[in-house]
């Protein structure tokens, strides 16, 4: 990862190693997963006593503008609640360096959100009193059930008679449809053939499967190549503005420009062709 990334997520754990109010740690990003490479962000999940929960969320922010870099970006996601947050921080630094923030009850990681993002694949940072190896361990010792297997099958071959449907309408947008379930289909029997291992599927599909796998699924998407995709860039970006403006008009919204135009620099300073 980034050296100034890597200065502030040591920064951050050391801090709450030190906090009698965060009792755990874990790291489920790629970094968790043994994955990580120079371009890769940080995921820790801070595990807080429920009474404290509001309090440290509400120290959050102060901690980061504490580290000397200016915040581009503070973004509470979809599924924050009253029991886990999390936010997309970018910092300016060298270059745009992004913090994915999570912060969740003893509660949740005990049975909600934090317990999935703990069974994803994880690596255990600090555990003051013992919470989360039990977890992890109970977790191991259930064998993967393929109860829904045949029904999973029975879809795939169903959603291939629907495509005959689609094809002879040329409705294209219902087959783009078709093709995304079909490979969530072919996912499912695929998580049956790697059950002990299988996590989120793009990490799987990346570290389970041979690359000859790997270019196969990549059927269910059309032409996948990076030129292309770098050379579409661009072109995407602007529609998106043009749209994003368009529906901040119409829903009296402020536009965020000065974001659009930090990150348009960021892919202008790392992607210079």
């Amino acid at each position: 990862m980034h050296p100034q990334l890597q200065e502030i997520y040591q920064a951050t754990i050391e801090r709450y190693r030190r906090d009698p109010r965060i009792v755990a740690a874990f790291e489920f990003g790629s970094l968790g997963k043994g994955t990580s490479d120079t371009f890769s962000d940080v995921d820790p999940v801070f595990v807080v006593e429920d009474a404290d929960f509001a309090q440290v969320d509400a120290e959050l922010r102060p901690l980061f503008e504490g580290f000397g870099y200016p915040i581009a970006l503070w973004w509470p996601e979809g599924f924050n609640s009253d029991d886990i947050r999390n936010y997309a921080i970018l910092l300016e630094a060298d270059e745009l360096l992004q913090y994915d923030m999570t912060i969740a009850k003893v509660a949740s990681v005990q049975g909600g959100q934090g317990r999935h993002l703990l069974l994803g694949g994880s690596e255990v940072l600090f555990d003051k009193k013992g919470l989360l190896q039990p977890i992890l361990d109970a977790a191991a010792a259930v064998p993967y059930s393929p109860a829904r297997l045949t029904w999973e099958i029975e879809r795939y071959w169903i959603y291939v008679y629907i495509h005959a449907k689609y094809l002879r309408r040329g409705d294209l947008w219902k087959l783009v449809y078709g093709q995304w379930t079909l490979f969530q289909g072919h996912l499912t029997v695929l998580r049956a053939l790697h059950s002990e291992d299988w996590r989120w599927w793009p990490w799987s599909v990346k570290n389970l499967l041979d690359p000859e796998q790997q270019r196969e699924l990549l059927i269910y998407h059309g032409p996948a190549e990076a030129g292309a995709i770098d050379e579409a860039l661009a072109r995407e970006m602007d529609l998106f503005a043009r749209d994003a403006r368009a529906a901040c008009a119409a829903w009296g919204q402020a536009y965020p420009a000065a974001l659009e135009e930090r990150v348009r620099a960021h892919l202008a300073h790392v992607l210079p062709r």
